[in-house]
């Protein structure tokens, strides 16, 4: 674990968009990379229960922002910060491993499960946060990382002896 400077947040969630917030939009990592993880709950251990929740959340702050954008509305940057911490989550979780933030790049070119050109889409959205095409973006890569999921569940499901079929015919 390894603190960064001047703060008690832990370099692996070291980003200048949840600065001073991380523990709010991050808080398993937070405790996971402090060694404050006692209830040993690590929802990347358990990323099908976790993606329920992360949806659950997911869907309200979405509407909260659909609405606000569609009333040409300040949008509410809480909110998107919020959404944008989710789909990390679900990016990290779904291939078992806690958000990572320093150095991003670098660790999601190491991930299995993700979606079609990720750094880029990704950096379109870090750079322009609070954008409409920031969110729609967003709400692109959230429906293909569950896609991508799903895919790979079914794929394991089907490899397990309990699931396979006789085709033959006899």
């Amino acid at each position: 674990m390894n603190m960064c400077k001047h703060s008690a947040i832990p370099t692996e969630l070291d980003h200048p968009l949840f600065a001073h917030k991380t523990e709010q939009y991050f808080p398993y990592e937070m405790k996971y990379y402090s060694g404050l993880d006692e209830d040993k709950f690590l929802p990347w251990n358990d990323p099908d229960k976790s993606v329920k929740d992360i949806m659950i959340e997911w869907t309200s702050a979405e509407r909260t922002l659909q609405a606000q954008f569609q009333a040409r509305r300040q949008v509410s940057e809480a909110e998107m910060k919020k959404i944008i911490a989710h789909y990390l989550s679900l990016l990290f979780w779904t291939n078992h491993q806690p958000v990572q933030l320093n150095q991003l790049h670098k660790k999601i070119k190491l991930l299995q499960i993700t979606p079609y050109n990720l750094p880029d889409r990704l950096d379109f959205i870090l750079n322009r946060p609070f954008s409409y095409q920031a969110f729609k973006q967003l709400q692109e890569l959230m429906l293909e990382q569950q896609k991508h999921y799903a895919a790979i569940k079914v794929r394991g499901r089907s490899k397990t002896p309990s699931n396979e079929r006789n085709w033959s015919v006899n």
